[in-house]
């Protein structure tokens, strides 16, 4: 009875091991881009990318599969295709598919039970993958859409860069903006008297901008002339001397030679002198 349980087991752990070794050994198709019941595929330049869990590629694989796999639309027309083996990944293959789809349209790929792998193994069951092409008015709405967008904003950026130009023209011309405390009260709900103050504000910030602004166009325009008179700027009115030459003029000796004539005579001042005889 031990040898019979025994023989039995044994054959059972075969039956097992060699039920999971088969399991292992059949090719599937583990993933695929886009996935069955995909939506919004693009209608050019199309192909469909399929994963499997063996490596794919080999002459003979290759010439095997040729008719199996098959491309069709609602109607059931085939539709041409090309199939391309990746040579980074084995296990991938795409089905590019040569021709313009049509729009909100439903296609099929047909992978034939047939596919063999590389090792030879084969699919065993027949795999569809069915995807629905995008709606292309969609696709216009979204882009008159963003048009439109961008028109408001290029007439927002203009309207507020020629605001800007006006603030600087009347700035440069000494005026001010005329503001209507009770119009602007009636708009933004706000009180009079806040709208007053606010006024009174921008026009005293108005008013010292366009005075630093003044400022800065008579220091540049002073800069230029003297840097078109070949000028220089000094602090303070220096001597000549200071400026390393020696020249004399003569006049310093010229008035001690005067003051010595001058003492000599008696005084400096004479008619004072002349006022003490009397």
């Amino acid at each position: 009875m031990k040898r019979i349980g025994a023989i039995l087991c044994l054959s059972l752990l075969i039956v097992l091991m060699t039920t999971s070794f088969s399991f292992a050994a059949s090719l599937e198709v583990t993933d695929s881009y886009p996935r069955d019941g995909g939506k919004g595929m693009q209608l050019v330049n199309t192909g469909v990318k399929l994963y499997f869990n063996q490596p794919m590629k080999s002459s003979k694989a290759i010439q095997a599969d040729q008719d199996c796999f098959k491309f069709t639309d609602e109607d059931g027309n085939v539709q041409p295709i090309r199939v391309v083996y990746s040579d980074k990944d084995p296990k991938q293959v795409l089905v590019i598919i040569n021709k313009s789809l049509e729009q909100e349209t439903t296609y099929k790929l047909t992978i034939s039970k047939d596919l063999m792998s590389k090792s030879g193994d084969t699919l065993g069951e027949e795999e569809t993958i069915s995807f629905t092409t995008r709606d292309t008015s969609v696709d216009t709405k979204v882009n008159m859409g963003m048009m439109a967008v961008m028109m408001v904003g290029m007439v927002w950026f203009t309207s507020r860069s020629a605001k800007s130009h006006v603030k600087k023209e009347l700035i440069a011309e000494g005026k001010e903006e005329v503001v209507n405390p009770y119009k602007v009260a009636k708009e933004t709900g706000k009180s009079i008297e806040e709208i007053v103050a606010k006024d009174q504000k921008a026009k005293e910030k108005h008013k010292k901008k366009r005075e630093k602004m003044i400022v800065q166009q008579v220091d540049k325009q002073e800069d230029q002339a003297s840097t078109d008179n070949n000028n220089k700027r000094v602090k303070a009115p220096k001597r000549i001397s200071e400026g390393g030459s020696t020249y004399l003029t003569g006049r310093k000796a010229k008035a001690e030679e005067e003051a010595k004539k001058r003492a000599a005579a008696g005084t400096t001042h004479p008619k004072s002198k002349s006022k003490k005889r009397k």
